[in-house]
């Protein structure tokens, strides 16, 4: 799913509300009322319930016999044909019989394995939507590559305001938390680098101190205010080193410099001397003030 919370626990308890809707709970049976927020991943019933329960059309303890049914008319035939011929059931139509009946069961074994393995590599919407994002990326920036931690590592306003756009019926008015875990982490996985690297590094000029749990939509507004205010007639080219976006959040202990201050990320895009401020994103309750 992408959410720390609900990967770490995997098994669930799930109560149904409607045909729509579903409660998960803990395994003891207690509502879980965290929000937990993702637009991904996927569930399983286990077994038996898997078997009994779901389907394409039908329930898998239904579509068995039905699956057996064709390799059973196909096998089956001269049985029946030789029963007829010689009013007796000799033993090696019965053994064909038996063929028929195992060739069946394993028929609808393999098929539903297939199923499930196609529904599993099935891609769902944001994974189709992250595709296209990296597809665009790759137009401009061909062939990306890892560059050194801190001040290379900033992001354009234009490029901030990209991401929003284009996820926006996703991100709504989630935050880089979510982003970080459905968005950032998925869309940078198979190059393994930051979302700065990727999308085209920039060198910084500004560098951003705000809050993970800042809306993602205030966040990117406030940021674009800010370049807005700066008189630069293009400020969209202006660049800021905003830190779930900067560090290569595949290798997060470098990017804080193995336990050195003076070697993480931050430490080195602040005192590169290319950093003209730092900008400090603040909500109605001062949020990042509380990190300290």
């Amino acid at each position: 799913t992408g959410h720390p919370a609900a990967d770490a626990q995997q098994v669930f308890c799930v109560h149904v509300l409607d045909d729509r809707r579903l409660e998960l709970q803990s395994l003891a049976g207690a509502p879980i009322c965290d929000s937990w927020e993702s637009s991904m991943g996927s569930f399983t019933l286990c077994f038996p319930y898997d078997f009994v329960n779901t389907g394409t059309v039908a329930p898998t303890v239904v579509l068995g016999p039905l699956l057996i049914l064709p390799v059973w008319l196909l096998l089956g035939l001269p049985v029946v044909e030789g029963f007829f011929a010689s009013r007796s059931m000799p033993q090696q139509s019965l053994a064909v019989a038996v063929s028929a009946m195992v060739g069946g069961v394993g028929a609808g074994v393999v098929v539903a394995i297939v199923v499930r393995c196609l529904r599993a590599h099935s891609m769902g919407q944001l994974e189709k939507r992250l595709q296209q994002f990296r597809k665009r990326a790759l137009q401009r920036n061909p062939s990306p590559k890892a560059c050194a931690r801190g001040p290379l590592r900033a992001v354009l306003v234009s490029h901030l305001s990209e991401l929003l756009e284009f996820f926006d019926d996703f991100i709504r008015q989630r935050n880089a938390y979510y982003l970080n875990g459905n968005i950032i982490k998925p869309w940078t996985r198979p190059y393994k680098l930051s979302y700065a690297e990727l999308i085209g590094p920039a060198r910084v000029q500004f560098f951003v101190s705000h809050f993970w749990g800042t809306c993602f939509r205030h966040f990117v507004e406030t940021v674009r205010k800010h370049a807005e205010g700066t008189g630069i007639q293009e400020w969209r080219s202006l660049s800021y080193w905003i830190c779930f976006l900067s560090n290569n959040q595949w290798n997060v202990a470098a990017e804080v410099g193995e336990g050195k201050w003076e070697e993480s990320s931050f430490y080195l895009a602040l005192r590169s001397g290319f950093c003209r401020a730092t900008c400090m994103v603040l909500d109605d309750k001062a949020l990042p003030l509380t990190r300290s």
